[in-house]
C-alpha cells in the first residue's frame, strides 16, 4: 500500500461517516467511535506509523472538525494505543482536548510584538506600527516593512480560526496594502496569523484574490504551550 493523498482524505471519509452516523454527543467511552492507533495508519495506505504520517493525518482529521483522543501525533502512543474520535463541536465532557488560546486579540498582538524575533516568519521585519489606519479608513492590525525584501507587509490577526468573514476583510486589506505599497515603493505583503483549525478554503480564497492584485500572502497559524519546570 502506499500513502497517498487520495488514500488519506479515504481514511477521512470513513471516520466521518461513522461520526455522522451517531446521534448527539457520546456520554461514555463506550458509546464514542474509536479505531487502533495501527488500523488508522493502515487505513490511510501505510504499514508503520512516522511522525510525517501522523502529522498530516492529524492536520487531515482536523480538516474535517474531528478531534481525535489522545492526538495522533502523541508521541507516548503505543502501537496498539486506542484512539477516540469526536465530531469537534460533540465532544465528550471530560476528554476534551484542552483549547490552548489567548484570551483576546490584544493579547495576542502583545504577544508578537514582544516575541517577533524568535519566530522565522517575522524576522527582518523593521518599524512595526500596531492598528494602522490606511488609505481607506480600515485599520490594519500590524504594519511592517522587510527592507531586505523590500516588502510593506501587513499582518492581519485572529485570535480563532480564520473563517468565511475573514475572507472578506482580508480582501479588503489586499486592496489596501497594495495601493500603500505602490507609494512607497515597496511590494505588498500580507501575513495571517489565525488560530484554530487549517481552513483551505479560506487559503485558497484569498490567496487567489490576492494574487489578482500582485500581493503575497503568508498564512501561519498560532497555539500556546505551557512547560513547566524546577525552579532551580
Amino acid at each position: 500500500m502506499t500513502v497517498n493523498d487520495k488514500k488519506i482524505a479515504q481514511c477521512i471519509e470513513h471516520y466521518r461517516k461513522r461520526l455522522d452516523a451517531r446521534p448527539g454527543a457520546p456520554e461514555s467511552r463506550q458509546q464514542a467511535t474509536r479505531s487502533g492507533l495501527q488500523q488508522i495508519i493502515e487505513r490511510a495506505g501505510a504499514k508503520r506509523r512516522s511522525e510525517k504520517l501522523l502529522a498530516r493525518l492529524d492536520e487531515a482529521f482536523a480538516e474535517s472538525r474531528i478531534v481525535t483522543f489522545p492526538r495522533l501525533t502523541d508521541p507516548t502512543n503505543k502501537p496498539d494505543e486506542r484512539i477516540y474520535l469526536f465530531d469537534r463541536d460533540r465532544q465528550m465532557k471530560g476528554l476534551q482536548i484542552s483549547r490552548q488560546a489567548f484570551s483576546d486579540q490584544d493579547a495576542l498582538r502583545d504577544f508578537i510584538l514582544a516575541n517577533r524575533h524568535e519566530f522565522d516568519e517575522l524576522r527582518g521585519l523593521t518599524e512595526i506600527t500596531p492598528e494602522v489606519k490606511l488609505t481607506s479608513g480600515r485599520r490594519l492590525d500590524l504594519l511592517a516593512k522587510r527592507p531586505r525584501r523590500n516588502e510593506l507587509v501587513g499582518i492581519e490577526l485572529k485570535r480563532d480560526e480564520a473563517d468565511d468573514r475573514a475572507v472578506g476583510q482580508s480582501q479588503h486589506y489586499v486592496d489596501d496594502l497594495a495601493k500603500e505599497a505602490q507609494k512607497l515603493g515597496f511590494s505588498p505583503h500580507l501575513v495571517l496569523i489565525a488560530g484554530g483549525q487549517p481552513n483551505r478554503s479560506v487559503r485558497t480564497r484569498i490567496e487567489s484574490y490576492a494574487e489578482a492584485r500582485g500581493v503575497s500572502v503568508t498564512f501561519l497559524l498560532h497555539s500556546v504551550e505551557l512547560k513547566l519546570r524546577a525552579h532551580p
